[in-house]
Protein backbone atom coordinates (compact mmCIF):
# COMPACT_ATOMS: atom_id res chain seq x y z
CA UNK A 1 0.00 0.00 0.00
CA UNK A 2 0.83 3.68 -0.88
CA UNK A 3 1.43 4.66 2.62
CA UNK A 4 1.82 8.43 1.74
CA UNK A 5 -1.34 8.76 -0.29
CA UNK A 6 -3.62 6.86 2.68
CA UNK A 7 -2.55 9.69 4.98
CA UNK A 8 -3.37 12.51 1.88
CA UNK A 9 -6.47 10.87 2.13
CA UNK A 10 -7.00 10.26 5.76
CA UNK A 11 -6.28 13.91 6.65
CA UNK A 12 -9.85 14.56 5.15
CA UNK A 13 -11.33 12.47 8.59
CA UNK A 14 -9.01 14.50 10.56
CA UNK A 15 -10.74 16.26 13.93
CA UNK A 16 -8.61 17.65 16.74
CA UNK A 17 -9.97 17.06 20.50
CA UNK A 18 -12.13 20.46 20.37
CA UNK A 19 -14.36 18.20 17.38
CA UNK A 20 -13.89 15.31 19.89
CA UNK A 21 -15.49 17.32 22.23
CA UNK A 22 -17.92 19.26 20.50
CA UNK A 23 -19.22 15.88 19.46
CA UNK A 24 -19.92 14.60 22.91
CA UNK A 25 -21.60 18.15 23.61
CA UNK A 26 -24.28 17.49 20.72
CA UNK A 27 -25.08 13.48 22.18
CA UNK A 28 -25.69 15.08 25.70
CA UNK A 29 -27.77 18.17 24.12
CA UNK A 30 -29.70 15.39 21.98
CA UNK A 31 -29.85 13.25 25.33
CA UNK A 32 -30.90 16.72 27.35
CA UNK A 33 -34.00 17.60 25.17
CA UNK A 34 -35.41 14.07 25.28
CA UNK A 35 -35.17 14.28 29.29
CA UNK A 36 -37.21 17.58 29.27
CA UNK A 37 -39.57 15.67 27.10
CA UNK A 38 -39.91 13.12 29.86
CA UNK A 39 -39.93 15.32 32.59
CA UNK A 40 -43.15 17.45 30.85
CA UNK A 41 -44.85 14.27 30.58
CA UNK A 42 -44.41 13.15 34.12
CA UNK A 43 -45.89 16.83 35.14
CA UNK A 44 -48.65 16.33 33.11
CA UNK A 45 -49.07 13.20 34.36
CA UNK A 46 -49.33 14.78 37.91
CA UNK A 47 -51.76 16.79 37.10
CA UNK A 48 -54.43 14.73 35.39
CA UNK A 49 -54.04 12.55 38.59
CA UNK A 50 -57.09 13.11 41.15
CA UNK A 51 -57.00 12.39 44.70
CA UNK A 52 -57.25 8.88 45.95
CA UNK A 53 -60.99 8.33 46.86
CA UNK A 54 -61.71 8.08 50.06
CA UNK A 55 -63.49 5.04 51.14
CA UNK A 56 -67.24 5.59 52.10
CA UNK A 57 -70.86 3.70 52.61
CA UNK A 58 -72.19 3.02 49.09
CA UNK A 59 -75.22 2.07 48.26
CA UNK A 60 -76.55 1.39 45.30
CA UNK A 61 -75.15 -0.66 41.77
CA UNK A 62 -74.35 2.17 40.48
CA UNK A 63 -72.08 4.00 43.00
CA UNK A 64 -70.22 0.38 43.85
CA UNK A 65 -69.36 0.50 39.82
CA UNK A 66 -68.57 4.07 39.96
CA UNK A 67 -65.76 3.85 43.06
CA UNK A 68 -64.36 0.76 41.81
CA UNK A 69 -64.29 2.75 38.21
CA UNK A 70 -62.36 5.32 40.63
CA UNK A 71 -60.33 3.16 41.96
CA UNK A 72 -58.53 1.35 38.95
CA UNK A 73 -58.22 4.65 37.22
CA UNK A 74 -56.27 6.33 39.96
CA UNK A 75 -54.07 2.98 39.72
CA UNK A 76 -53.76 3.12 36.16
CA UNK A 77 -52.48 6.67 36.23
CA UNK A 78 -50.13 6.01 39.24
CA UNK A 79 -48.73 3.30 37.38
CA UNK A 80 -48.10 5.86 34.60
CA UNK A 81 -46.54 8.19 36.43
CA UNK A 82 -44.28 5.97 38.20
CA UNK A 83 -43.25 4.29 35.08
CA UNK A 84 -42.51 7.61 33.48
CA UNK A 85 -40.41 8.74 36.36
CA UNK A 86 -38.33 5.00 36.49
CA UNK A 87 -37.72 6.04 32.87
CA UNK A 88 -36.44 9.24 33.60
CA UNK A 89 -34.33 7.54 36.37
CA UNK A 90 -32.80 5.38 33.62
CA UNK A 91 -32.09 7.55 30.95
CA UNK A 92 -30.36 9.58 33.29
CA UNK A 93 -27.90 7.11 34.58
CA UNK A 94 -27.40 5.85 30.89
CA UNK A 95 -26.32 9.43 30.22
CA UNK A 96 -24.21 9.49 32.94
CA UNK A 97 -22.65 5.86 31.94
CA UNK A 98 -22.12 6.91 28.52
CA UNK A 99 -20.43 10.85 29.34
CA UNK A 100 -17.91 8.85 31.77
CA UNK A 101 -16.85 6.78 28.86
CA UNK A 102 -16.93 9.53 26.44
CA UNK A 103 -15.21 11.98 28.25
CA UNK A 104 -12.57 9.86 29.05
CA UNK A 105 -11.15 9.40 25.84
CA UNK A 106 -10.18 13.60 26.75
CA UNK A 107 -8.58 12.62 30.05
CA UNK A 108 -5.32 14.48 28.66
CA UNK A 109 -7.69 17.79 28.70
CA UNK A 110 -10.78 17.91 30.93
CA UNK A 111 -11.28 21.51 30.83
CA UNK A 112 -12.76 20.96 27.58
CA UNK A 113 -15.55 19.54 29.38
CA UNK A 114 -16.73 22.74 31.25
CA UNK A 115 -16.66 24.76 27.54
CA UNK A 116 -20.18 25.03 26.17
CA UNK A 117 -21.48 23.72 22.97
CA UNK A 118 -20.70 27.59 20.79
CA UNK A 119 -17.23 27.82 22.38
CA UNK A 120 -16.06 24.76 21.60
CA UNK A 121 -17.12 25.40 17.60
CA UNK A 122 -15.34 28.63 17.54
CA UNK A 123 -12.05 27.13 18.80
CA UNK A 124 -12.77 24.14 16.28
CA UNK A 125 -13.49 26.75 13.50
CA UNK A 126 -10.63 28.92 13.71
CA UNK A 127 -8.98 26.20 10.94
CA UNK A 128 -10.40 27.21 7.92
CA UNK A 129 -10.57 23.59 7.22
CA UNK A 130 -12.65 22.56 9.95
CA UNK A 131 -15.75 24.64 8.12
CA UNK A 132 -15.70 21.61 5.80
CA UNK A 133 -15.55 19.18 8.45
CA UNK A 134 -18.33 20.41 10.59
CA UNK A 135 -20.73 18.21 8.98
CA UNK A 136 -18.76 15.27 10.17
CA UNK A 137 -19.17 16.25 14.04
CA UNK A 138 -22.63 16.59 13.16
CA UNK A 139 -22.99 13.08 11.03
CA UNK A 140 -21.02 11.49 14.33
CA UNK A 141 -23.52 13.02 16.75
CA UNK A 142 -26.53 11.98 14.58
CA UNK A 143 -25.40 8.41 13.90
CA UNK A 144 -24.49 7.93 17.65
CA UNK A 145 -26.78 5.23 18.90
CA UNK A 146 -28.21 7.04 22.22
CA UNK A 147 -29.35 4.54 24.86
CA UNK A 148 -27.47 1.87 22.96
CA UNK A 149 -27.24 -0.77 25.31
CA UNK A 150 -24.49 -0.15 27.37
CA UNK A 151 -22.61 -2.91 29.55
CA UNK A 152 -24.39 -3.51 32.53
CA UNK A 153 -26.79 -1.15 31.56
CA UNK A 154 -30.65 -2.13 30.59
CA UNK A 155 -31.96 -2.68 27.04
CA UNK A 156 -35.39 -0.95 25.83
CA UNK A 157 -34.39 2.79 26.43
CA UNK A 158 -35.61 5.12 23.18
CA UNK A 159 -35.89 8.88 22.44
CA UNK A 160 -39.44 9.91 23.21
CA UNK A 161 -39.26 12.54 19.85
CA UNK A 162 -35.53 12.20 18.17
CA UNK A 163 -36.94 14.35 15.45
CA UNK A 164 -36.71 17.08 17.82
CA UNK A 165 -33.05 16.40 18.82
CA UNK A 166 -31.84 16.10 15.83
CA UNK A 167 -33.47 18.99 14.53
CA UNK A 168 -31.86 21.07 17.67
CA UNK A 169 -28.28 19.36 17.26
CA UNK A 170 -28.43 20.52 13.32
CA UNK A 171 -28.87 24.15 14.26
CA UNK A 172 -26.25 24.00 16.82
CA UNK A 173 -24.00 23.23 14.43
CA UNK A 174 -25.18 26.01 12.07
CA UNK A 175 -27.08 23.79 9.14
CA UNK A 176 -30.29 24.05 8.28
CA UNK A 177 -32.65 21.73 11.03
CA UNK A 178 -33.66 19.12 8.29
CA UNK A 179 -30.01 17.97 8.29
CA UNK A 180 -29.57 15.69 10.88
CA UNK A 181 -32.64 13.97 9.43
CA UNK A 182 -31.43 13.62 6.42
CA UNK A 183 -27.98 12.32 7.94
CA UNK A 184 -30.82 9.68 9.42
CA UNK A 185 -33.02 9.13 5.83
CA UNK A 186 -29.64 8.31 3.84
CA UNK A 187 -28.02 6.23 5.85
CA UNK A 188 -31.59 4.30 6.60
CA UNK A 189 -31.71 3.83 2.32
CA UNK A 190 -27.94 2.90 1.97
CA UNK A 191 -28.42 -0.08 4.72
CA UNK A 192 -31.62 -1.28 3.07
CA UNK A 193 -29.87 -1.43 0.00
CA UNK A 194 -27.14 -3.69 1.62
CA UNK A 195 -29.90 -5.52 3.23
CA UNK A 196 -31.70 -6.35 0.13
CA UNK A 197 -28.65 -7.42 -1.95
CA UNK A 198 -28.19 -10.79 0.19
CA UNK A 199 -31.93 -11.05 1.31
CA UNK A 200 -31.93 -9.15 4.85
CA UNK A 201 -28.64 -10.84 5.62
CA UNK A 202 -28.04 -7.11 8.01
CA UNK A 203 -30.08 -6.80 10.72
CA UNK A 204 -30.32 -2.92 10.70
CA UNK A 205 -31.86 0.30 12.41
CA UNK A 206 -31.26 3.88 12.53
CA UNK A 207 -30.33 5.15 15.86
CA UNK A 208 -33.39 5.12 18.39
CA UNK A 209 -34.92 2.27 16.86
CA UNK A 210 -33.43 -0.73 17.79
CA UNK A 211 -29.63 -1.97 16.95
CA UNK A 212 -26.83 -0.07 18.07
CA UNK A 213 -25.37 2.23 15.04
CA UNK A 214 -21.59 1.86 15.19
CA UNK A 215 -19.45 5.27 15.28
CA UNK A 216 -16.32 7.23 16.41
CA UNK A 217 -15.94 5.04 19.01
CA UNK A 218 -18.07 7.00 21.95
CA UNK A 219 -19.91 3.85 22.63
CA UNK A 220 -17.95 0.72 22.59
CA UNK A 221 -17.12 0.68 18.73
CA UNK A 222 -16.83 -2.79 16.92
CA UNK A 223 -13.70 -1.95 15.14
CA UNK A 224 -11.86 -1.52 18.39
CA UNK A 225 -12.93 -4.69 19.33
CA UNK A 226 -12.44 -6.35 16.13
CA UNK A 227 -8.47 -5.05 16.76
CA UNK A 228 -8.76 -6.18 20.42
CA UNK A 229 -10.13 -9.49 19.15
CA UNK A 230 -6.32 -10.12 16.89
CA UNK A 231 -4.61 -9.79 20.39
CA UNK A 232 -6.51 -13.05 21.55
CA UNK A 233 -9.57 -11.40 24.13
CA UNK A 234 -12.99 -10.93 23.79
CA UNK A 235 -16.00 -8.97 25.07
CA UNK A 236 -15.09 -5.47 26.92
CA UNK A 237 -11.96 -6.96 27.53
CA UNK A 238 -11.28 -6.79 23.66
CA UNK A 239 -12.73 -3.51 22.85
CA UNK A 240 -10.88 -1.73 25.82
CA UNK A 241 -7.35 -3.64 24.60
CA UNK A 242 -8.76 -1.83 20.91
CA UNK A 243 -9.11 1.40 22.48
CA UNK A 244 -5.80 1.41 23.92
CA UNK A 245 -4.20 0.13 20.94
CA UNK A 246 -5.63 3.06 18.84
CA UNK A 247 -5.34 6.15 21.11
CA UNK A 248 -8.36 6.60 23.03
CA UNK A 249 -12.21 6.52 22.39
CA UNK A 250 -11.61 6.82 18.61
CA UNK A 251 -9.69 5.85 15.81
CA UNK A 252 -6.58 7.74 16.14
CA UNK A 253 -3.83 8.93 13.57
CA UNK A 254 -1.44 7.24 16.05
CA UNK A 255 1.71 6.31 13.61
CA UNK A 256 0.14 7.76 10.31
CA UNK A 257 1.66 11.06 10.98
CA UNK A 258 -0.10 12.69 14.68
CA UNK A 259 1.55 15.72 15.19
CA UNK A 260 0.80 16.46 18.64
CA UNK A 261 -2.49 16.31 20.37
CA UNK A 262 -5.02 14.02 19.96
CA UNK A 263 -6.03 13.44 16.24
CA UNK A 264 -8.96 11.27 15.54
CA UNK A 265 -10.32 10.17 12.05
CA UNK A 266 -14.35 9.82 11.70
CA UNK A 267 -16.74 9.86 9.21
CA UNK A 268 -15.81 6.47 7.91
CA UNK A 269 -12.34 7.30 8.14
CA UNK A 270 -11.64 5.02 11.34
CA UNK A 271 -12.56 2.17 9.41
CA UNK A 272 -9.84 2.89 6.39
CA UNK A 273 -6.80 3.98 8.96
CA UNK A 274 -7.37 0.94 10.99
CA UNK A 275 -5.10 -1.63 9.54
CA UNK A 276 -2.10 0.47 8.31
CA UNK A 277 0.07 -2.06 6.21
CA UNK A 278 -1.63 -5.09 7.58
CA UNK A 279 -4.18 -7.59 5.76
CA UNK A 280 -6.95 -5.33 4.92
CA UNK A 281 -9.16 -8.19 3.39
CA UNK A 282 -8.50 -10.71 6.92
CA UNK A 283 -9.38 -7.52 9.10
CA UNK A 284 -12.68 -6.47 7.30
CA UNK A 285 -13.63 -10.24 6.97
CA UNK A 286 -13.78 -9.75 11.02
CA UNK A 287 -16.10 -6.60 11.41
CA UNK A 288 -19.61 -7.18 11.75
CA UNK A 289 -21.36 -6.04 8.44
CA UNK A 290 -23.40 -3.29 10.33
CA UNK A 291 -20.02 -1.88 10.88
CA UNK A 292 -18.23 -1.78 7.82
CA UNK A 293 -21.78 -1.10 6.36
CA UNK A 294 -22.38 2.64 8.53
CA UNK A 295 -18.67 3.62 8.05
CA UNK A 296 -18.72 3.14 4.28
CA UNK A 297 -22.67 5.60 4.69
CA UNK A 298 -20.51 7.65 6.01
CA UNK A 299 -17.93 8.38 3.65
CA UNK A 300 -20.90 8.56 1.14
CA UNK A 301 -23.00 11.27 3.23
CA UNK A 302 -19.78 13.35 3.49
CA UNK A 303 -18.83 13.23 -0.25
CA UNK A 304 -22.45 14.25 -1.74
CA UNK A 305 -22.09 17.04 1.08
CA UNK A 306 -19.05 18.56 -0.01
CA UNK A 307 -20.27 18.14 -3.20
CA UNK A 308 -24.31 19.04 -3.32
CA UNK A 309 -23.09 22.31 -0.95
CA UNK A 310 -19.92 23.66 -2.21
CA UNK A 311 -20.02 25.06 -5.76
CA UNK A 312 -18.11 23.31 -8.55
CA UNK A 313 -15.78 26.48 -8.13
CA UNK A 314 -14.63 25.48 -4.05
CA UNK A 315 -10.91 24.62 -4.70
CA UNK A 316 -11.11 22.98 -1.14
CA UNK A 317 -14.23 21.11 -1.37
CA UNK A 318 -13.58 19.77 -4.47
CA UNK A 319 -9.75 18.60 -3.16
CA UNK A 320 -11.41 17.34 0.11
CA UNK A 321 -13.44 15.16 -1.61
CA UNK A 322 -11.19 13.82 -3.94
CA UNK A 323 -9.01 12.72 -1.03
CA UNK A 324 -11.72 10.79 0.69
CA UNK A 325 -12.53 8.94 -2.86
CA UNK A 326 -9.00 8.49 -2.85
CA UNK A 327 -8.60 7.16 0.05
CA UNK A 328 -11.50 4.70 0.30
CA UNK A 329 -10.72 3.44 -3.58
CA UNK A 330 -6.88 2.51 -2.04
CA UNK A 331 -7.96 0.42 0.75
CA UNK A 332 -10.73 -1.25 -1.84
CA UNK A 333 -8.46 -2.25 -4.03
CA UNK A 334 -5.70 -3.50 -1.51
CA UNK A 335 -8.51 -5.71 0.59
CA UNK A 336 -9.62 -6.69 -3.14
CA UNK A 337 -6.04 -7.45 -4.04
CA UNK A 338 -5.61 -9.52 -0.98
CA UNK A 339 -8.96 -11.33 -1.35
CA UNK A 340 -7.72 -12.74 -5.23
CA UNK A 341 -4.00 -12.93 -4.94
CA UNK A 342 -3.33 -13.96 -1.36
CA UNK A 343 -6.33 -16.15 -0.19
CA UNK A 344 -4.61 -17.85 2.44
CA UNK A 345 -3.88 -14.87 4.43
CA UNK A 346 -8.23 -14.75 5.15
CA UNK A 347 -9.70 -16.60 8.10
CA UNK A 348 -13.59 -15.74 6.89
CA UNK A 349 -13.82 -16.12 3.44
CA UNK A 350 -17.38 -15.01 2.56
CA UNK A 351 -17.80 -12.45 5.44
CA UNK A 352 -14.74 -10.99 3.36
CA UNK A 353 -16.76 -10.98 -0.14
CA UNK A 354 -19.97 -9.36 1.70
CA UNK A 355 -17.75 -6.53 3.13
CA UNK A 356 -16.43 -6.31 -0.34
CA UNK A 357 -19.69 -6.35 -1.61
CA UNK A 358 -20.57 -3.46 0.64
CA UNK A 359 -17.44 -1.65 -1.03
CA UNK A 360 -18.71 -2.01 -4.51
CA UNK A 361 -22.59 -0.79 -3.79
CA UNK A 362 -20.49 2.27 -2.15
CA UNK A 363 -18.68 2.49 -5.16
CA UNK A 364 -21.46 2.60 -6.98
CA UNK A 365 -23.22 5.50 -5.22
CA UNK A 366 -20.08 7.93 -4.85
CA UNK A 367 -19.87 7.40 -8.88
CA UNK A 368 -23.64 8.93 -9.01
CA UNK A 369 -22.90 11.85 -6.20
Amino acid sequence: MNHHLTIQGLDAFHIDSYGLAFIIKLVEKRVEIDLAIVREKITQEQQKLPQKPQPKTIIGVANILKGSYNNIKHTYDSWRADSLRKELTDKKQWLTLWSEQAWATLKHDQSLKQATIEELKNIFLEKKENEYKLYLLLQEAVLTPVYAELEGFPKGLSERDMNKGLEVISTECGFSNHVGKSIIKNTGNFLKEVNNYWGRVIKWSIAGTGAAILTAGLAAPAIAAAIGGTMGLAGAAATSAGLAAIGGGAIAAGGLGMAGGLQILIGGGALLGAVGGGSIANFIGKLPKDAIAVSMVKIINYVTYLRSDYGKNDFYANQLSHRVIQAFLLFKHQAETEFLLNPDIVSETEKTRKALDIMNITLKKLGNT
